[in-house]
């Protein structure tokens, strides 16, 4: 089972900066529901919940203390005092709610976070992630990681082999962290470049292609 961890040491003015909500409903291994704190994500952004789960070998009471990694899929926003009713009777009549006593502050914002994967707290050998095989406790809290942590997940092993690491952007939601893929894989195996129109396949291949030329791999356009 896995059991809520506090995060790494911090002062506490840091853990209530990175804090985005608590985990609520029903948890599962491949996505959990958080209540979030206003205004703390958006959609896409990484979160990071931390855990204890106990091993799996039998008679082990050993525990192993882990972070699960997840991305928000999806923001949910509610006013539970704010009936659809109410809204059908005034779209009807034209007014406007603020001409009346309905409250329009008690909001709940729900957000629908898919689990990418888990690792030992200490963090895992070149940002590796294995698959996380027993839901996160709910009520546990979840947390804006570290731009260094989500970089070492994101590159993985090309953090340390930058004569590889075709730099082609960065993360929406965290313009610091760059994103990266192996040369070496680009040029010794096929690769497609596949999106909807007008979402920048174009401007991707032009990107490795300049990316290839300044790390001198051999191509032939």
């Amino acid at each position: 089972m896995t059991t809520a961890l506090p995060t790494p040491e911090e002062t506490p003015n840091a853990k209530l900066t990175r804090y985005v909500g608590t985990l609520i409903g029903e948890s599962t291994s491949r996505e959990f529901r958080l209540a979030v704190a206003r205004e703390t994500i958006r959609e896409q952004d990484i979160i990071a919940v931390n855990a204890e789960l106990r091993r799996s070998e039998p008679g082990s009471a050993s525990i192993e203390k882990i972070r699960i990694w997840a991305k928000v899929q999806r923001i949910e926003r509610l006013n539970p005092l704010f009936p659809a009713e109410a809204g059908h009777e005034l779209a009807e009549t034209r007014t406007s709610p603020f001409d009346t006593v309905l409250s329009l502050s008690r909001e709940m914002v729900t957000a629908v976070c898919q689990i990418v994967g888990s690792e030992p707290l200490d963090g895992g050998a070149g940002g590796k992630l294995g698959h996380l095989r027993y839901p996160a406790q709910p009520a546990s809290s979840a947390y804006r990681p570290e731009s260094d942590d989500i970089a070492r997940i994101v590159l993985g092993e090309l953090k340390n082999n930058p004569d590889r690491a075709l730099d082609i952007a960065t993360l929406a939601n965290r313009p610091e962290v760059n994103v990266a893929v192996d040369g070496h894989y680009v040029v010794t195996r096929h690769l497609a470049v596949l999106a909807m129109t007008g979402a920048g396949k174009s401007w991707t291949v032009r990107r490795i292609i300049e990316q290839l030329a300044q790390k001198r791999y051999p191509i032939v356009i």
